[in-house]
């Protein structure tokens, strides 16, 4: 719920600070960012293969060696799979054309699986915590070298994929969700090396175990912000760096808006992020003066963010005359 001023809760008004209505060019700035949908789709194709490549060797060698860290290593790698196909299909998916009854298309395709990605990711590390602990006080000889080799191997194909996808990674939460999978499978690749090596050379074989405890840890702490940061949008919610206090006050200075209410802002995706309200204005205005002034406050309202501006103009009303004190507050 939003805190208004008190003069602005009493009186269902907004203070007068500016003088007339300002012109602007009309500029609905309807761009979400559809150029990223194809070049990303094949980017994630090579690293789809690099990652299966990485899983069953992983597979074969955490058998062979008996290494309970190299097999955690590669169920974060099948993990990181899984992600990458889900996030290939709902790349393809969001660009698909909107029709009648679909008027956003797929847009939140790419919310979905970035959610996916992320439970996936902190199911598997609950997994992985319990097996380690249950592996406490065993210390099975490991073939070190092995583990060192593939750890190595892991490294590098997932230093590839982490290259490859980064670019996309920045603007495109989908996409960000899969590069967080294929980061820390590296550096946990990275922490596993150095447990072979102490395995090898020192015979530490306790430290796998270790390890695993360690990894799965790791996964659970880096998916938590992800995971409130895709939920804050799959639930609406207004963007945390957007003050709609702050927003809804420079609406209110100009002298033409007697008050706004019904007031939402939302993320439909990463990139898309909508805005809408009711205007009241003072004056009975022409149809010029009145898309003069809204022009003005969506001009305004671009400068927080928004993507997607929805305003409907009224005269002279208040949201509520029965709840004239909730006037200047959300009631939807």
């Amino acid at each position: 719920m939003l805190k208004y001023k008190r003069e602005h809760m009493n009186n269902c008004s907004c203070e007068k600070q500016r003088g007339d209505i300002m012109t602007h060019k009309h500029d609905h700035a309807h761009d979400h960012g559809h150029h990223h949908h194809h070049g990303g789709g094949k980017r994630i194709g090579i690293t789809i293969l690099l990652n299966l490549f990485i899983t069953v060797s992983q597979v074969i060698g955490g058998f062979m060696s008996g290494s309970l860290s190299l097999l955690t290593d590669a169920a974060h790698n099948f993990s990181d799979v899984i992600a990458l196909v889900i996030s290939y299909i709902a790349n393809k998916l969001s660009g698909k054309k909107y029709t009648a009854n679909k008027t956003f298309g797929f847009k939140r395709a790419e919310i979905i699986a970035a959610l996916i990605n992320v439970i996936s990711i902190i199911v598997i590390a609950i997994l992985i915590f319990i097996e380690a602990i249950e592996r406490i006080g065993q210390t099975p000889e490991i073939k070190g070298v092995m583990v060192m080799a593939l750890a190595g191997l892991s490294i590098l194909l997932n230093g590839a994929s982490v290259l490859i996808i980064q670019k996309d990674a920045k603007d495109n939460i989908n996409i960000k969700s899969a590069y967080l999978h294929l980061f820390s499978d590296m550096l946990t690749s990275i922490a596993v090396l150095i447990g072979g090596a102490l395995m090898y050379y020192y015979q530490m074989y306790w430290v796998d175990t270790l390890l695993s405890i360690g990894i799965a840890i790791y996964l659970i702490y880096v998916s938590i912000q992800m995971l409130l940061e895709t939920l804050s949008i799959l639930m609406q919610f207004a963007p945390p760096n957007i003050n709609l206090d702050q927003l809804t006050d420079r609406l209110c200075q100009n002298d033409f808006v007697k008050n706004i209410h019904h007031i939402h802002a939302w993320q439909l995706t990463d990139r898309e992020i909508h805005f809408e309200a009711h205007v009241a204005f003072n004056d009975d205005l022409s149809l010029s003066l009145l898309e003069k002034g809204l022009d003005s406050l969506k001009n305004e309202i671009r400068k927080s963010g928004f993507t997607h501006i929805t305003l409907e103009p009224e005269l002279d009303k208040c949201a509520d005359p029965k709840r004239i004190a909730d006037c200047g507050t959300p009631t939807e």
